[in-house]
């Protein structure tokens, strides 16, 4: 946190949570926003967000996170950093 003038702002969108007994996934598009310290400007990021949870002892524990972004099919599989979603 300390790199940034504020804390992010992260906001989750296109949430998405399957269940079936004790288990369930969530997925979601989510957008972080920041300003780095000693900037003015801000940036925004969005990525995937995949969580997987096991109901253990009556509560929802998430045993695997997985957070991406998407990437260049051009050969050079850059980061693509300045996509947004289209809906």
């Amino acid at each position: 946190m300390a790199t940034f003038e504020a804390p992010p702002r992260r906001e989750v969108t296109h949430l998405e949570i399957t269940t079936d007994g004790d288990v369930a996934f969530a997925t979601s598009l989510d957008c972080l926003t920041a300003v780095p310290r000693g900037s003015t400007a801000p940036f925004s990021l969005w990525f995937r967000v995949t969580l997987g949870l096991r109901r253990i002892d009556g509560r929802w524990l998430v045993t695997h996170e997985h957070e991406s972004v998407p990437f260049e099919m051009d050969g050079s599989f850059r980061a693509s950093t300045g996509l947004t979603p289209t809906d």
